[in-house]
């Protein structure tokens, strides 16, 4: 059962009268509105939304102190005339166990929110928000926050641009620091494009030390060479899909060519025959190597990089997007269906935490931390950063 069932009051606090009379007028097609000055004027058990305005920092800092009592969801309009460690605070408080929206409080905007928000509550959905640095309310969509939390601009554009090229057919090059989900963003891809019924092939190139053979792309026949077996290879495999190749960085200069070749003419020879076969796939690669260095190293072919960089995506590491970490922290207790919550200083010991290992270490981090923690809560001293800490 959807967390948003049956709250059919709205607690609205604020002390300015206009916000208080079009959110009123707004709010009451959803539930009954009581509008009310002071967060003490809603009983702890009361059921259903409180809706703060964080417009003063003397409110803001006692609501920081007294929300934790109250059984209601939260929802947060944080103001852009407070300091930016007050509004750093509400955000990180707020997302371990409240929604927590960035709205500047204009007729249209407000308008916006209750209508996208609100009718999704009260059908019984599932959607929780998530807040933008601007205007725009974005209603959470499971498939791609789910992978790429957060509510950074960085991150945000990002999944735009994931969608985006989740339209076209051309090959996608995914750059990114090991750990950043440059899996995960191919998959996504795949999933999102006309192609999700078809296979998603991956083709590992780094654990080929010296080169990769054409008959494991390409495949062979049945006696192309002495004791040769048929093998259709990786491409025809990825017939009707998308085919990603990983770690693209490590792909020989010779082995290139071949790759050339195909994106040239779409089609390909597999060893021990003579008929050219042709399929419809889409490439997607992905390395976290320094592709303009390799260029002036002349380890990568111009040519192979004109042919393949189409769509060029960089995922941002974690370092570039702090505020974003206790979201990903949270999706991993959620996938995992962890009863466990992690506490607002807990979040900002994570968040100050340098992750040179990004998701990936991120998600180890807390895989060992929920191992070992006995409690529902898990505090600061639980945390467990890894062997090299």
């Amino acid at each position: 059962m959807s967390v948003f069932m049956n709250k059919n009051q709205i607690f609205l606090v604020s002390t300015r009268e206009d916000v208080v009379l079009f959110c009123t007028e707004v709010l009451h097609k959803f539930a009954t509105v009581h509008s009310v000055f002071c967060l003490d004027c809603v009983t702890y058990n009361a059921d259903g939304f409180i809706i703060f305005d964080a417009c003063r920092e003397p409110e803001t800092l006692y609501f920081l102190s007294q929300a934790h009592k109250y059984k209601c969801q939260f929802i947060i309009f944080i103001s852009p005339l407070l300091n930016e460690d007050i509004q750093r605070k509400l955000r990180l408080f707020t997302s371990y166990c409240f929604s927590s929206i960035t709205l500047t409080i204009t007729q249209n905007s407000f308008k916006s929110f209750a209508r996208r928000f609100f009718s999704q509550c009260y059908e019984g959905s599932n959607i929780n928000p998530s807040f933008s640095a601007g205007n725009q309310v974005i209603i959470k969509n499971e498939t791609i926050n789910g992978l790429f939390a957060g509510v950074s601009q960085e991150i945000n554009h990002f999944r735009n641009m994931i969608r985006a090229v989740s339209t076209v057919d051309s090959p996608v090059l995914l750059l990114g620091e090991t750990g950043s989900g440059k899996s995960s963003a191919a998959r996504l891809i795949h999933n999102l494009s006309f192609r999700k019924n078809g296979p998603f092939i991956k083709v590992p190139l780094s654990e080929f030390a010296s080169s990769i053979s054409e008959s494991t792309l390409f495949g062979k026949t049945e006696g192309a060479y002495t004791d040769a077996t048929k093998d259709i290879g990786y491409f025809k495999q990825a017939d009707h899909g998308s085919l990603f190749l990983d770690e693209v960085g490590t792909f020989k200069f010779a082995d290139q060519q071949k790759l050339l070749r195909f994106g040239d003419e779409k089609a390909f020879t597999p060893v021990g025959s003579s008929k050219p076969l042709r399929i419809d796939t889409r490439i997607i690669l992905a390395t976290n190597a320094n592709i303009k260095e390799m260029l002036h190293k002349g380890t990568m072919r111009l040519d192979f990089f004109h042919r393949f960089s189409s769509n060029v995506l960089t995922i941002p590491s974690l370092r570039d997007r702090p505020d974003d970490i206790p979201y990903i922290a949270k999706q991993y207790l959620k996938d995992n269906k962890i009863n466990k919550f992690l506490s607002p200083t807990a979040l900002e010991r994570l968040s100050e935490f340098s992750w040179t290992g990004n998701i990936r270490e991120l998600n180890n981090c807390m895989e060992r931390t929920v191992r070992d923690c006995q409690n529902e809560r898990i505090g600061p001293d639980d945390l467990d950063f890894g062997y090299l800490v």
